[in-house]
C-alpha cells in the first residue's frame, strides 16, 4: 500500500519528455546522474496526461481513471488508484504530498 490518501497532492516527477506511439508510452525521467527511460502503462498515460495540467488529488485521479476505464470491479477505486501512482512514484514519475506537508 502506498499510503496515499485520497486528498494526497501529486504532480509530475522529473519527466523531461514523453513518447507515445501505437507501439506504447515512454517517459525520459531526469536521475541525480543522467536520465531513465521509463515505460509506461495506457493507466499511466492517462495520468501522465492529467497531471501535465497540473497537481490532482489522488480522488481527482481516480474519478479520471473512472471515466477512461470505469470502476475497479474487486476494489475501491480510490484505493486502486493510491495503489497505482505509488509504483508510478518509485519510477520517478510522479511525486506526492500529504495534506498540509510544506514544500522545499
Amino acid at each position: 500500500m502506498s499510503g496515499y490518501g485520497a486528498t494526497t497532492v501529486v504532480r509530475l516527477g522529473p519527466v523531461v519528455d514523453v513518447l507515445t506511439t501505437d507501439q506504447g508510452t515512454v517517459a525520459l525521467v531526469e536521475r541525480q546522474v543522467g536520465h531513465q527511460v521509463v515505460r509506461v502503462s495506457d493507466l499511466g498515460s492517462v495520468v501522465l496526461e492529467l497531471l501535465e495540467a497540473g497537481p490532482a488529488t489522488v480522488a481527482q485521479v481516480a474519478a479520471r481513471l473512472v471515466e477512461v476505464y470505469g470502476a475497479p470491479p474487486d476494489s475501491d477505486a480510490v484505493e486502486a488508484t493510491a495503489k497505482a501512482l505509488g509504483d508510478m512514484s518509485r519510477t520517478g514519475l510522479i511525486s506526492a504530498e500529504k495534506p498540509g506537508a510544506q514544500r522545499p
